[in-house]
């Protein structure tokens, strides 16, 4: 049997965390998570998560539940996948009483490593990042993984990453934010 990937690699294990300790303070009975595959529940104990993806026929843009049917609605990197940011924060608070979090990389270091990640996987990162400017009005922020401990895990995933590349690409970008906790109390 496959284990579930956070338990496979700690960067998944580590977003999830933060997305839950954020909606925690709401004491959630259920949580929507928008694209999620099943991981956020290990993270929610006392919690319903109920998954939406498109894997599942879910449309992040127009979720099929009334307003308000979530005390939570949570993401983590699901947000750069869809193709208008500010529709897909707008149904994550639609459909919440208490509070919504997402977790997301964005801004044009972030973009910058996608792209030299890219150069090693070969893999271009189908994802328009967010950008902290076009967020909507009144959310919360904190920034939540650097560019150095974003690659220091890709690392470990990716054998084929260059040390001297990967090394020269940290300390030119190595504190600054690849991706961002984005949330708001209801």
């Amino acid at each position: 049997m496959t284990k579930p990937i956070h338990e496979h690699h700690p960067l998944t294990g580590y977003l999830h965390a933060q997305v839950a300790s954020i909606v925690a303070k709401a004491s959630p009975s259920i949580v929507l998570d928008m694209g999620g595959t099943g991981t956020m529940r290990s993270f929610m104990a006392g919690a319903q998560v109920v998954d939406a993806n498109a894997l599942d026929g879910v449309d992040a843009l127009n979720l099929p539940y009334p307003d308000d049917t979530f005390d939570a609605a949570v993401s983590v990197a699901t947000a750069e996948h869809v193709g208008h940011h500010g529709r897909f924060f707008s149904e994550g608070e639609r459909v919440a009483r208490k509070c919504v979090a997402h977790w997301f990389p964005a801004g044009p270091v972030a973009a910058l490593c996608e792209e030299f990640k890219g150069t090693f996987t070969g893999y271009a990162h189908p994802c328009t990042l967010p950008t902290i400017a076009g967020l909507p009005a009144g959310y919360d922020r904190v920034e939540c993984l650097t560019i150095a401990e974003y690659m220091l895990l890709l690392m470990t995933l990716y054998p084929q990453f260059k040390i001297q590349r990967t090394y020269d690409f940290i300390v030119a970008h190595g504190p600054s934010p690849y991706g961002w906790l984005f949330f708001r109390h209801l």
